[in-house]
């Protein structure tokens, strides 16, 4: 083979590389172009359905006021119960919280649910409890006890 045939076969298999490539590219973008109509299409239907669903009356999601309780919610929430120094418990807040495994502000605010509701009412001045209101919290939370077992 000749230099000439050499360069025209490298020349005829570079322009056959580039077209295949122009070729797959092509295919690659008209490919992302349909699932980009098929997502439009998608959320038009979504919209329209939403639409239609509150024109009828239908709520449509959580309704207003519910909470997701999970499972680890409501293991936390038993835990603190019976183990937070503030309900009769011998753990203190930092040992409940690395043991259920909650941040602070959780931790806090499973504090106010219990405490809501027991119909429990502290006044804390600072950040202990005198030991007449622990005794008083310790025996609403045993009352409290009592009505769940009897239930």
């Amino acid at each position: 083979m000749d230099g000439d045939t050499a360069n025209l076969l490298t020349t005829v298999i570079n322009g056959l590389n580039d077209y295949l490539m122009a070729v797959a590219e092509k295919q690659i973008y008209l490919a992302f172009e349909h699932a980009q109509k098929e997502r439009e299409l998608l959320s038009q239907r979504t919209s329209e359905g939403l639409k239609q669903a509150k024109l009828m009356g239908s709520r449509v999601g959580r309704q207003p006021g519910q909470k997701v309780i999970t499972k680890k919610h409501k293991n936390a929430i038993r835990y603190i119960k019976s183990n937070y120094e503030l309900f009769g418990g011998c753990l203190t807040a930092t040992e409940c919280m690395r043991i259920t495994q909650i941040t602070k502000s959780t931790f806090y605010r499973y504090i106010d649910e219990i405490k809501k509701d027991l119909n429990i009412t502290i006044k804390e001045t600072t950040s202990h409890v005198d030991e007449a209101s622990l005794e008083s919290i310790r025996e609403k939370v045993k009352q409290h006890h009592m009505k769940l077992k009897l239930s």
